[in-house]
């Protein structure tokens, strides 16, 4: 729902900047049939334009990281634990009351389509060239909605035929059909101001038109603008219809008296596409594919693929280069398939959604093979290559065993380490900040350029997918991939991958990958 909220913001700026230039460039030319469309394709495209992502993929080369395993036990975390993502949300109360707005509108919108579905038929039905008109005994202003005309028996019996030219032009139009749409899309922008000053602006234009179409008849411009205003102390009441007297007859009026709009002027339209333009930009996002680079690759002949199945009764089986095996087996599988080639590593293989206490389950058996490599692998979701954390050596404080802390991590400045946390539910927590999981990139990217030697020390639960950890990985290799070929371009002039041996180790050596990662938390301590 968090995504759906973030969409809706984004329809509301691009329909408040649509606006906004509307009212600068066209509001005021008399162009009635082109202002017309551009409200309504700029307010639907205000809808459309946040769902198009415009995605651009950059390939970086990434050397293999280097992972520590630590108990999450052993850590002093000055940050609020990953429990602390389950607490009080406003988000389920935003959403209650963004929908019970859009029930209100709506609703609003049906009583008023039925209270012209009565007048319809009750009314007595008159036809007029062709028009079907409903006279009613109420007196009420005339108004037209879809095909019918609708109008006080005094006002039918009086001949004026400027009412009936008007509604006809109404109907000839189709202006009821824009008021329903934009009706429509008001009920999901019902915070939002700039949807009802649009429709205002929308419902101008069409009296704007229906005027026009009057005059083009032959109709007396002088004649006509006095049944305007000899009309105007009422008002039709029913919103959802185009209605003969308008609140905006000042400006019906001045309009009249204006000049068609020059070609020239009529050029201002393209505004139009600029602004598209900046929101398509602004909705674009770049995907970084990494790549191992030759010094810490190694070829797919030294790769032992361990998979892991779910069938459908939830059972997990294990596969090594895909020959079924046993899970206490494991071990000794893969040292007889690795024997003593040291470049070697270990592929996991396993769907997103099994859980990250399997998979720590699983490392955990590895490992008893030394030196072991690790490349973490989901189907749809790519691989991040790792080293096995090595086995935890244990201190006794106070009696309570705890895992002893790498004296990388131990000595490094609390400012230099962040903390990542995702919970069972996939939500992350960056140090005290809950974000999504779109932002991590530009989260993590933001902390190691402000400190090239920044620590990231990630934890998950154990009920946590391994499709979200897998994810959560590339991120965090991707936003060192990032701040390295700025590093690279800023001093060397060129991307990290273009650059030669000895520039690349000095980029490592200034920007390392230090992603620090705890033992999964056990399902059990999450509130």
């Amino acid at each position: 729902m968090l995504t759906f909220i973030i969409y809706e913001l984004k329809v509301a700026a691009t329909l408040i900047t649509f606006y906004l230039c509307f009212k600068c460039f066209l509001s005021q030319e008399k162009m009635h049939r082109v202002n017309r469309i551009v409200i309504l394709a700029t307010s639907v495209l205000s809808f459309i334009l946040p769902l198009c992502v415009i995605t651009v993929h950059k390939t970086v080369y990434i050397p293999e990281a280097t992972v520590f395993g630590i108990s999450g036990d052993a850590v002093e975390v000055p940050t609020p634990i990953i429990e602390s993502l389950g607490g009080v949300s406003w988000e389920p109360f935003i959403i209650a009351t963004f929908w019970i707005g859009v029930v209100y509108v709506l609703g609003r919108t049906a009583f008023g389509i039925w209270r012209v579905a009565r007048l319809v038929w009750n009314g007595e039905r008159k036809e007029n060239h062709g028009s079907e008109v409903i006279v009613c005994d109420k007196n009420i202003p005339p108004f037209s909605w879809m095909k019918w005309i609708v109008m006080s028996r005094d006002d039918f019996e009086s001949g004026n035929i400027h009412i009936l030219e008007h509604e006809k032009a109404h109907i000839r139009l189709g202006h009821s059909k824009d008021i329903l749409l934009f009706d429509i899309m008001s009920a999901f922008q019902w915070f939002n101001p700039a949807v009802w000053l649009l429709k205002r602006e929308l419902r101008a234009i069409h009296e704007y038109e229906a005027d026009d179409a009057v005059l083009r008849q032959g109709a007396d411009i002088k004649e006509y603008q006095y049944s305007l205003i000899r009309k105007a102390v009422s008002a039709s009441g029913y919103s959802i219809t185009n209605s003969f007297n308008h609140s905006i007859l000042k400006n019906r009026i001045t309009m009249m008296s204006k000049s068609n709009a020059t070609a020239m002027r009529g050029l201002r339209v393209l505004y139009i596409l600029p602004l598209v333009c900046g929101a398509l930009a602004l909705n674009a996002r770049t995907v970084t594919n990494c790549k191992v680079t030759e010094n810490s690759s190694v070829s797919d002949d030294s790769t032992v693929k361990v998979e892991i199945q779910k069938d459908g009764g939830g059972t997990i089986h294990y596969y090594v280069n895909g020959e079924s095996i046993a899970y206490k087996d494991i071990p000794e599988a893969v040292n007889s398939l690795i024997g003593s080639d040291k470049e070697a590593k270990v592929e996991i293989i396993a769907p997103a959604e099994i859980s990250c206490g399997i998979i720590d389950d699983l490392r955990e058996q590895l490992r008893s093979v030394p030196a072991l490599k690790v490349q973490y692998s989901s189907p749809n979701l790519g691989s991040v290559p790792m080293r096995l954390p090595p086995a935890n050596k244990t201190v006794e404080k106070i009696g309570v065993k705890l895992i002893e802390l790498p004296d990388a991590v131990k000595n490094m400045p609390k400012e230099m380490v962040r903390h990542l946390k995702i919970n069972k539910d996939g939500k992350y927590l960056y140090d005290t900040n809950l974000i999504m999981q779109s932002e991590l990139l530009n989260m993590a990217a933001g902390s190691i350029r402000k400190n090239h030697q920044t620590m990231i020390c990630l934890q998950t639960d154990r009920a946590t997918s391994y499709g979200t950890y897998v994810t959560a990985l590339k991120e965090l290799s991707n936003a060192v991939s990032l701040i390295r070929n700025e590093y690279a371009n800023e001093h060397f002039g060129k991307a990290f991958e273009d650059l030669d041996d000895a520039e690349r180790s000095l980029v490592l050596k200034e920007i390392p990958q230090n992603i620090i990662e705890l033992s999964p938390r056990t399902t059990q301590s999450v509130r």
